[in-house]
């Protein structure tokens, strides 16, 4: 059975992730909104922002870097110092986001993905 004739038999069944295309062809409903935030940069924006921190925090202290010469020492102490400026940017944006009543997931952005997922999330509120 290939994949097509199965979503045709979901969809002749009534099954309600799945709805009739332009074309006759069938389409799921959930990967369509799956596609739709990620192009509106819901996920992908804070995605890029956590992995670069997660980059940089392992480049500062994992010690890997430097001892395979990708990174000098000096270099490894200097994002070391960078690290400790974010935590505190991150716990100062917290902060600050805390004393407005904000849900608990813009806390959470705020943290772990930094000042961009936080602007990204006001710019898609202010587009509503």
């Amino acid at each position: 059975m290939r994949a097509g004739d199965l979503g045709k038999r979901l969809a002749s069944a009534g099954h309600p992730a799945l709805k009739r295309g332009e074309r006759g062809r069938t389409r799921s409903s959930l990967s369509t909104r799956v596609r739709a935030s990620a192009s509106d940069g819901k996920v992908v924006v804070p995605s890029l922002c956590f992995v670069a921190t997660a980059g940089l925090v392992d480049a500062a202290f994992s010690g890997d870097w430097s001892r395979i010469g990708a990174i000098s020492t000096g270099t490894e102490d200097q994002l070391k110092l960078l690290c400790g400026a974010l935590l505190l940017e991150r716990l100062a944006l917290v902060a600050w986001l805390g004393k407005a009543e904000t849900q608990p997931l813009v806390l959470a952005k705020a943290f772990f993905g930094g000042t961009l997922s936080v602007l990204n999330e006001l710019k898609t509120r202010e587009g509503k």
